[in-house]
């Protein structure tokens, strides 16, 4: 089991919950997909060609896994999964996120 710093858990743990807060928005029913990105991400080109260029590479929006959430490695080799930045699937994704809930708590 891995050990966090209680201040990160903090912020994590709220990332866990972002699709009960989506649900608490009528505006965002018809949401399928979620892309999650730290504020301190800066993108230097258009959104569209990254989301576009991740399916483009990881197919995730044609995956038929029952559970996925989908997390990018840092271009560091000292760095492994990157919580900064993740996609989350609207009706398929919950699973993955309580497991992760788990290990921070």
């Amino acid at each position: 089991q891995m050990k966090f710093h209680f201040d990160v858990v903090r912020y994590k743990r709220f990332k866990t919950l972002l699709l009960d807060y989506l649900d608490l928005v009528p505006a965002f029913n018809n949401v399928k997909w979620v892309y999650y990105m730290d504020l301190d991400i800066l993108m230097a080109r258009p959104f569209v060609n990254l989301i576009s260029g991740l399916d483009r590479t990881y197919h995730y929006q044609h995956s038929t896994s029952s559970s996925n959430l989908f997390f990018f490695r840092s271009c560091s080799k000292n760095y492994y999964a990157n919580s900064g930045f993740f996609i989350m699937n609207r009706n398929t994704s919950r699973p993955c996120l309580k497991l992760w809930q788990d290990e921070l708590d």
